[in-house]
Formats: C-alpha cells, structure tokens, sequence
C-alpha cells in the first residue's frame, strides 16, 4: 500500500473518532411519565332453568315421573352463565333448607358416613326437596344431586352406585348451606368434606374450571355451562315436596 494511500485511510480513521466522540449522546432532561390501569372487579351469573327437552327457558326445575326409578334427573337444566375476574371465585350450588324451616331436624346425633345414602348423615337429612307435612321427619326427604359439563350433554346414569361425595363422584350430592364447610354448622359436626360437594366451577382472574363430577376429562368452564340436577324419591311418601335451590357466586 502507497504512502498516500496509507495516509487517507488513517486520516479518514482519525475523522470516524472525533465525529463519534462528538455525538456521543448526552441526556438534558428526563421527564418521568406516570402510566397505569385500574381494571375493575366483575362478577356477573344469570342463572336460566332449560328444558332438556327442547332447550325452552323454563319457570324452574321439575319432575315429570318421580318415584317411578330409583333417582330421577330434572326435566330440566340450569343454563348457567358467568364472568368473574376476582383472584379466587366459586359457584356453588346448596339448598338453604334449615333458614327457611327454623328448627327443622337433621341427624346430628349418628356419625353417619358422609355421602353415602342410607346412613344417618346430616348432610342428606337438612338438604334434600323436603315435603312441608312431614317436614319433622328426616328420613322423608328427596337427597339432591349435580352434574356440570361445559354445554348441553347426555347425562350419566344416576343410582346409589354413582351418586356420592367423592371428588370425582360422577354425581354429586347437594349439601345444605347450613353443612357446607361455608358457613357455621347447624349441629356443629364440621362436615368439611362437604365444600367438595357445592362447588361446580371455581377460578381466579384469567381461569377456571369444572369440578370432577363427572371426571370425563372436559373440565374446562368456558362461561357458559349446563348443571343437571336429580332426585331420590324412591321410598318416600305421598306429598308435595320442594327445596330453597341456591346457585350462588362467591369469591374469598
């Protein structure tokens, strides 16, 4: 390489360094910019009783042919619609039996086996359709029971054998509030086990999903579900038989 050669290079070098050294950036002034979001709570449900038959909005769930099978499943359905996005939520569904009959009687006084029919388990005696006239009796009352599934579904077979209170019983009982782990215990017994059986669906901000029953590996709650519910009335007397059906929204 020339001399001039070597020259202009190191001359146009020299000229890269000083035109960088004089742009380096220099910050003058920083203004610090306040920038935020306040997402407000939600937590709305309509809740729609369906025909199964036809998906007709109802006046409430019925029994069509009670008695004539061991358990009964409702000629309809709750269509249960829901947004929350509060950090822990849960839809439950209970009877709230003992605050609309003061003093009715239960079975505190047997230990019973939580869910499963036929012992002296309070919480199958104050939840239930119970028949107004027989109202002191605890062995006359129709046990309740759920199933979910994200839409409209062909429901599971529903016997003793399939009803119960296992997590991931295809049926599941349904408690009274006053047994619900929830809120105190009418006889004081702290039947705990018994939140497993009201809660359908139960999230937090950006998720939810179904409880177990059925375990059929569609758990997922999308906002939108179907709860089925039945009735055990085999056995039990003439009569016209009711329960306080609530479908409630909760967070912690």
């Amino acid at each position: 390489m020339s001399k001039l050669v070597k020259l202009v290079a190191l001359c146009v070098s020299a000229m890269f360094i000083a035109s960088s050294t004089l742009y380096a950036e220099v910050i003058d002034v920083s203004v610090p910019i306040t920038i935020g979001a306040t997402i407000g709570a939600t937590a709305t449900m309509t809740v729609t009783p369906r025909n199964i038959s036809d998906n007709a909005i109802a006046a409430g769930l019925a029994f069509s042919s009670p008695g004539v099978a061991q358990w009964t499943v409702s000629d309809q359905y709750l269509n249960v619609v829901y947004n929350c996005n509060l950090p822990l939520w849960a839809i439950r569904i209970v009877t709230d039996n003992v605050s609309a009959n003061p003093g009715m009687p239960g079975k505190p006084t047997a230990p019973g086996v939580d869910g499963v029919y036929g012992t002296p388990d309070d919480i199958l005696s104050y939840g239930g359709l119970v028949d107004a006239l027989t109202i002191s009796n605890p062995d006359n009352r129709a046990p309740l029971a759920w199933q979910a599934y994200p839409g409209t579904s062909a429901t599971g077979v529903l016997t003793d054998a399939t009803v119960g209170g296992a997590w991931n019983s295809n049926w599941s009982y349904i408690a009274d509030i006053s047994n619900t782990g929830y809120d105190a215990d009418v006889d004081g017994d702290s039947n705990v086990a018994t939140y497993a059986y009201s809660t359908v669906v139960q999230g937090g901000a950006s998720s939810n999903g179904l409880n177990f029953h059925p375990d059929d590996g569609v758990r997922t709650g999308d906002g939108d579900i179907a709860v089925y519910v039945g009735a055990r009335f085999q056995g039990l007397s003439a009569g016209a038989y009711s329960a306080a059906l609530r479908v409630q929204l909760i967070h912690d």
